[in-house]
């Protein structure tokens, strides 16, 4: 369903490893096992919010809107 691949493309864009924050400090990479989300997996939780359907530019442009509301 794409999720090794989005795993990767998250450490990658976050700078960190599973179990650590993000270069910037405001995002912790957790994996789960389940989300409830497996009809639209690949998915995320952020602050309580689900993402499904998850692709790399999909995952880019959560990433960006969270951090510019947080400004």
């Amino acid at each position: 369903m794409g999720g090794d691949r989005l795993a990767d493309h998250v450490r990658k864009k976050l700078g960190c490893e599973f179990h650590a924050h993000s270069r910037d400090g405001v995002f912790v990479l957790q994996p789960v096992d389940c989300l409830g989300l497996c009809t639209r997996s690949p998915g995320m939780l952020i602050d309580g919010i689900p993402y499904g359907q998850l692709t790399p530019r999909r995952f880019d442009k959560i990433l960006d809107y969270i951090r510019k509301a947080s400004v």
